[in-house]
């Protein structure tokens, strides 16, 4: 039946979208044995009969049957669903190329996919050298400039690989040692929102802009929305002091997700516009009440190649400093992201009803679940 490896595979896969791994509690980890028995049973019918003589579930209530948890895969595509009917995968993503040389930003060859530039098209539109403005890395959307429309990126080619997808993105540039460094990996995902939020979203209007967190947050505030982690190391705000060789220091990020109006593309501030979810009153996320419309929740996940000890004080991010001047000043919790939305939406809207209300973890083509039974 394809033996340990298969299983290890497929428990691996079951894991992999939102980069979670096996818990370290024994509550959790019969939790996790029991996905894992439920995933086996429809991939290998015969086995069910086995796993529930064995008490699969850790000796709690009999492990879903494979029909049971078969009849919530509409369309003839599987969708994994815990013992309380919970939908694991709500999602797609597109990956973008770090390495890609590009001779389409300034004429000039030789280029990295990243553009170093203090702009920012979305607070200073228009503004080639706009006003004490801290440096960002942009990627993506080769057509981006402060000037830029949306049909200059609909009419333009990406470095990331999601069909139909033609955004534009930007951080702060990242500084070690006081050399700027670039990402090594970057996958963006869109995806029903915050663990224990779940609700039907509704696409955006093409052309919207997005503000993830900002370089004047607190820790408290990033981490909120946002964490650091190496290799096996708990996900914390700040970086690690250090990581181990062979492994890369890995952000992830959440945007905001909810609107009042969904025709509205921005805000005086850039951020009242769409905004994030909120603590309800049994304590999952739910929209707030004077922004109520669920829509796709934007998902940085990005890698860095640092390694050593003392990160906490050899890296940092570009950013506004107390007093007024900018430099790599941010610590890891400054740290934040933009993105100018452009998309085929005809195809964007398939993919979120597909793919996030259709609870499937798809990839940058469209299909999913990556995890096939």
């Amino acid at each position: 039946m394809g033996g340990v490896s298969e299983i290890r595979s497929l428990l691996t896969q079951l894991y992999s979208c939102e980069g979670r791994k096996p818990a370290a509690g024994m509550d959790d980890r019969i939790t996790d044995f029991q996905r894992l028995c439920t995933v086996l049973s429809l991939r290998f019918p015969a086995l069910a009969l086995v796993f529930s003589l064995a008490a699969c579930n850790g000796g709690g209530s009999a492990v879903p049957s494979a029909s049971a948890v078969a009849a919530t895969a509409p369309l003839g595509n599987v969708r994994i669903a815990e013992a309380a009917g919970r939908v694991l995968f709500h999602e797609f993503k597109t990956e973008c190329d770090t390495d890609k040389q590009n001779t389409n930003r300034d004429g000039a060859t030789g280029e990295t996919a990243f553009l170093d530039l203090a702009q920012d098209p979305i607070v200073y539109p228009g503004q080639a050298n706009p006003p004490m403005q801290h440096t960002h890395a942009f990627w993506g959307n080769l057509a981006i400039s402060p000037t830029a429309t949306l049909a200059d990126l609909m009419a333009a080619p990406s470095t990331c690989n999601m069909i139909g997808g033609h955004q534009a993105w930007w951080i702060p540039q990242a500084s070690l040692d006081g050399v700027p460094v670039h990402p090594i990996a970057i996958v963006v995902y869109y995806k029903m929102g915050p663990d224990g939020f779940n609700d039907h979203v509704t696409p955006w209007t093409n052309g919207i802009r997005i503000l993830a967190g900002k370089s004047s947050q607190s820790q408290a505030d990033f981490a909120k929305i946002g964490n650091w982690t190496c290799g096996t190391l708990p996900r914390t705000s700040d970086v690690p002091d250090s990581c181990a060789p062979g492994t890369d220091l890995v952000l992830r990020l959440n945007g905001p997700h909810c609107m009042a109006d969904l025709t509205q593309l921005d805000s005086p501030t850039h951020r009242t516009h769409i905004v994030y979810s909120v603590k309800g009153a049994t304590g999952g996320d739910v929209c707030p009440a004077d922004h109520p419309i669920a829509v796709p929740m934007p998902v940085w996940k990005i890698s860095y190649a640092v390694t050593g000890g003392g990160l906490k004080n050899r890296l940092r991010f570009s950013a506004m400093r107390a007093d007024g001047t900018v430099g790599p000043a941010g610590p890891a919790w400054s740290f934040h992201a933009d993105e100018f939305f452009a998309f085929d939406m005809t195809r964007f809207a398939h993919l979120v009803d597909y793919c996030i209300n259709g609870g499937r973890q798809c990839q940058h083509t469209g299909e999913g679940p990556h995890l096939t039974l």
